[in-house]
């Protein structure tokens, strides 16, 4: 299924639904780049779901890094001295609430209905966008953690 008639599909499923404008999500989730030649119609909302579900792995894996370093991964144990205890509260709340729409979309891996996968979309797509500013802060101040201590540190190998 090629782009134009990804969009034809979706936008039964848009109206039926009431779901978000594809060029919206396309634009945030890279859906369009989502090898559509072998969809079947009645599993576009799983892959459309299952491509937003990347970007929420992506960074819940991301901040458990961050609140949990893996003593063995020195990335990990530098990205946590960045924020101090009350930053660290405030990405745990986040992932947390994350982690819901995290597992709702795994769930849905167990036993999909197309009606529970519109509502995901609909539901994190709105949350995602509500919190969008609060995770490009964190990535922005895990890039100036790495550039002061780029400044300020001579890195060692502990190898």
């Amino acid at each position: 299924m090629e782009k134009t008639n990804l969009e034809k599909e979706y936008n039964k499923l848009k109206v039926k639904y009431s779901l978000s404008d594809f060029n919206s999500l396309d634009k945030e989730f890279e859906l369009s780049n989502v090898n559509l030649e072998n969809v079947n119609e009645k599993f576009l909302l799983d892959v459309i779901r299952r491509k937003m579900s990347e970007k929420l792995i992506f960074t819940c894996n991301n901040f458990q890094a961050v609140l949990i370093p893996n003593p063995g991964v020195f990335v990990s144990i530098k990205q946590n001295s960045f924020f101090d205890e009350v930053e660290k509260e405030n990405i745990s709340k986040l992932l947390n609430h994350m982690m819901i729409f995290e597992r709702r979309s795994a769930s849905l891996e167990i036993e999909s209905k197309e009606e529970e996968n519109a509502k995901f979309i609909k539901e994190f797509y709105q949350d995602w966008n509500e919190n969008k500013d609060k995770i490009k802060k964190i990535f922005e101040k895990l890039i100036k953690g790495w550039e002061s201590s780029e400044k300020k540190e001579k890195v060692q190998y502990f190898g």
